[in-house]
């Protein structure tokens, strides 16, 4: 089994690195975002970021106590993929 933090022998982000992406670093404009991570809910914990440029759509979501994760892709601009995570993520957790 791969050791946390590391993907194939090679260390792909410290711990610190992701403990200050998941941090609020300016919490008087806006509690939720790390550095371009945001608490995207709040009940399931789930950290991560969304964005779509012209017909394509994409989220990411990690819960930094379950770790699980999800990305999800998607070739329609505007696809709402916030519920998807949020169900994909219930989902992880039954596996």
């Amino acid at each position: 089994m791969a050791q946390e933090g590391t993907y194939d022998g090679h260390e792909l982000l410290k711990k610190e690195t992701v403990a200050m992406m998941i941090t609020p670093q300016i919490t008087s404009l806006d509690a939720t975002m790390g550095l371009h991570l945001f608490q995207m809910d709040k009940t399931n914990n789930i950290l991560g970021h969304g964005g779509g440029e012209q017909s394509i759509a994409k989220i990411m979501g990690y819960n930094p106590t379950t770790k699980v994760g999800d990305l999800i892709f998607c070739n329609q601009g505007e696809a709402g993929l916030d519920a998807v995570l949020i169900e994909e993520y219930k989902v992880e957790l039954t596996l």
